[in-house]
């Protein structure tokens, strides 16, 4: 990040339009490919259909005027797939056009239901995505198919639509909405990557066994699903205003999702045998399943309450600590907003905490101190400096210019990512005003003396040069000059005859 403007934002560099596109139609191949090889094979399940949340994420996440370039090539990656799979003439474009209207649909309703910073902060969050992602969007798609469905199959037509594009919405708008490039990043950490990947594993592997071996399949599936939202630091990604922990819970939901569909895509009896043998051997295993969800929540929701307690509490001794602070401070967005002031700051600078929300640090900087600031912002950002101090000025809402001391220091996300600076400005203007008073002070004395001196030089050179002899006594009657007439007259020299009695 580099802040060298007082309106400048942080940019991150994105790929070319035409590759973002292109790596599109490659997403909606695959993924259709896989809804499609999920629907040749037959199954009792309805079949998953991914590529409208794929272009439904696409749309939302990027401007208007990409949404049909967009719209292309999902379609065209969708188009391929189908032609891998079916001859041409099986091709109907209609159901391409439902699926770009459920997308746009569902891009429209998420902009205006979630958030844009944080979109899944909270289950509130979670709700309005599954309404505007899961509900209508699938049922305007279902009715738009049931219009054109042959008659005799339009009711099935219409559920089996309807719960597809769902169970698709559900599995993959969320991670496309938590997904940043950063996410990635996270994963250089071996304790990180380390969790995930044996996270995953054993659910994968438990899932596959649960599918084959044991009664009411899905149930344990839930089970383990509910395991690794808890391993995974969920809570913790919610309290430091990241999701990285639920990006990779729904990465493994999105796998186990692939793999349990697939296993009852190639063997549909898998959930028509009862697996007797099991039951046999333990009939109480159903308690065990209700007690297993029921305990693991529990613990959950202490761990969250008891965090959210200490959270609350630091909160408060901040607050506290910051609001009557004697001194100027501030949280500091890495942009150069002001996110929070206090009374102290409020009151030196004139403006109200709300009006300084709307403002950054750099449009009430000095011109000349705002370089000098910014390096060292630069500086603290990457690490060379722990924090710093600088006396610079301010504009206040007056117009004046106040002088005060800066102490800055940088608070960070756990991946090293900065997240806002602490700032403490302490109102010195009193005391640069005494020293430049001091300083002029001084100036007028040094003017004084330097004045002094030259007089006293050029009444030296006087009485030396005229003709008369001319003696100068202090007080007590002791010589302090002689001019050279006196020095002849007398018989002494002045540097023998200072401080002698005249």
């Amino acid at each position: 990040m580099v802040m060298s403007k007082p309106s400048q934002h942080v940019f991150v560099t994105v790929p070319h339009p035409l590759l973002r596109l292109v790596s599109l139609g490659l997403v909606a191949f695959v993924f259709t490919l896989f809804s499609l090889v999920l629907s040749r094979v037959g199954t009792q399940l309805a079949p998953l259909w991914f590529p409208t949340s794929i272009m439904m994420v696409a749309f939302y996440r990027h401007a208007g005027r990409l949404w049909p370039g967009i719209a292309v090539a999902c379609s065209l990656g969708s188009i391929g797939a189908s032609l891998t799979l079916f001859p041409a003439a099986s091709l109907n474009f209609s159901w391409t056009a439902i699926n770009i209207i459920e997308a746009a649909t569902g891009a429209i309703l998420l902009r205006k239901l979630l958030p844009s910073y944080n979109p899944l902060q909270n289950l509130n969050d979670w709700f309005r995505l599954a309404i505007g992602s899961a509900v209508i969007p699938p049922l305007l798609g279902g009715l738009l198919f049931w219009l054109i469905a042959p008659e005799a199959v339009a009711s099935k037509a219409f559920l089996i639509w309807v719960l597809s594009e769902a169970i698709g919405a559900l599995t993959l708008v969320p991670l496309g909405l938590l997904f940043k490039p950063h996410y990635l990043l996270r994963h250089r950490d071996p304790h990180l990557l380390l969790e995930t990947l044996l996270t995953l594993v054993i659910t994968l592997a438990l899932s596959w066994l649960a599918m084959r071996y044991i009664p009411w399949p899905f149930t344990c599936v839930i089970v383990l699903l509910m395991w690794s939202a808890v391993r995974l630091p969920r809570m913790e990604a919610f309290l430091i205003f990241a999701n990285g922990g639920v990006f990779n819970f729904f990465l493994i939901f999105l796998a186990t999702v692939i793999v349990v569909s697939l296993m009852l895509a190639n063997d549909p009896t898998l959930l028509a045998t009862p697996k007797t043998d099991v039951m046999v051997n333990m009939p109480w295993l159903p308690f065990l399943m209700i007690l297993l969800p029921a305990n693991m929540m529990a613990m959950v929701m202490y761990a969250f309450r008891t965090e959210r307690k200490h959270i609350t509490e630091s909160e408060s001794r901040f607050r506290n600590a910051m609001e009557y602070s004697a001194i100027g401070m501030a949280l500091v967005g890495t942009e150069g907003q002001w996110l929070q002031v206090n009374k102290s700051l409020s009151h030196f600078l004139g403006y109200s905490q709300d009006e300084l929300r709307t403002m950054t640090f750099q449009q009430l900087t000095w011109p000349e101190d705002l370089n000098n600031d910014l390096e060292q912002l630069n500086m603290l950002v990457r690490g060379d400096i722990n924090s710093y101090s600088m006396e610079k000025r301010y504009y206040t809402r007056n117009g004046d210019v106040v002088w005060a001391l800066l102490a800055v220091s940088l608070v960070r996300h756990k991946d090293n990512k900065p997240l806002y600076f602490i700032a403490q400005i302490e109102d010195i203007n009193d005391l640069k005003q005494s020293e430049q008073e001091n300083q002029r002070l001084m100036e007028r004395i040094t003017q004084a003396n330097e004045a002094l001196f030259q007089e006293k030089e050029r009444l030296h050179i006087t009485l030396d040069s005229i003709g008369e002899a001319v003696v100068c006594i202090d007080v007590a009657m002791n010589i302090t000059f002689m001019n050279p007439i006196a020095e002849k007259m007398s018989g002494w020299r002045q540097e023998d005859a200072l401080g002698a009695p005249l």
